[in-house]
């Protein structure tokens, strides 16, 4: 039952990844809604085609992405120190590891074919690098190096459901506000739980307002440099969301995580 349950695209990230409600509220506003909402505001406005085209774009890359997942949770991980049982006690076999790659293969292409992307350039190359960065990622011995794709991994996470979709100078203007709101942030947080950078309260909610606030100048900056005011839209947003989790803290709401 396992072996057919992590052979679905989404649902193997779902279920090794997001643990709990509250993981995958995280993950939806840190995320997704940012993606859906960018899409949403320099389009038509069309809410459900905003939505399809998301999700369309959203599970090419995850099957690509969860390649490197399972590679990452059933051979890189022998390699690893002291590495995460993503799956348990679960161990699949090799022909279980080559169907649900195998799978993911063909959505991707089922995908790619769907929105008449055979032929794009940017398409193409887009998940070529996505994939060479997954592989180095998983193959590194080096902690210090592996941070560093792990930086390419989370702009091309954020990036994925957009840069076909998003006028290329728009795509330009954001691309710095994502680097600082949430590419160096999550890097900031794999460093230290890589104990390669101690940061010893970046769970905590306070740890995350602090952080938005003092790079709030820096998207003042960008915003009035741009002529744009996207650069402080992203500062604000994130800023937004770690109000609500410090005041959800204070009030024994919530619990830290990520």
């Amino acid at each position: 039952m396992q072996s057919i349950i992590y052979s679905i695209p989404l649902i193997y990230f779902l279920k090794s990844r997001v643990k709990g409600l509250q993981s995958f509220l995280f993950h939806a506003y840190y995320e997704w809604f940012p993606a859906l909402a960018l899409i949403f505001l320099t389009h038509d406005g069309n809410l459900l085609k905003t939505i399809k085209h998301f999700l369309f774009l959203y599970i090419a890359f995850i099957s690509v992405y969860e390649i490197g997942y399972i590679i990452n949770d059933t051979i890189a991980i022998k390699n690893e120190e002291n590495p995460r049982h993503r799956l348990g006690s679960y161990q699949p076999k090799r022909m279980a590891i080559f169907g649900w790659i195998l799978i993911r293969l063909v959505i991707f292409a089922l995908v790619t074919h769907y929105l008449s992307l055979t032929q794009n350039l940017v398409w193409i190359s887009f998940y070529v690098l996505l994939a060479i960065v997954f592989q180095l990622h998983n193959t590194l011995r080096n902690k210090g190096l592996k941070s560093i794709t792990f930086l390419n991994l989370a702009l091309f996470r954020f990036i994925a459901p957009l840069f076909v979709v998003l006028e290329i100078k728009l795509l330009y203007i954001i691309f710095v506000p994502i680097i600082i709101n949430y590419v160096m942030f999550r890097l900031l947080t794999y460093m230290d739980s890589k104990e390669i950078l101690l940061v010893p309260d970046r769970k905590t909610a306070k740890f995350k307002l602090s952080y938005y606030l003092l790079v709030a100048p820096i998207s003042i900056f960008l915003s009035i440099t741009m002529t744009s005011y996207w650069p402080v839209i992203f500062n604000l947003y994130y800023l937004f969301f770690c109000c609500l989790y410090y005041i959800g803290e204070k009030n024994d709401w919530i619990k830290s995580t990520n």
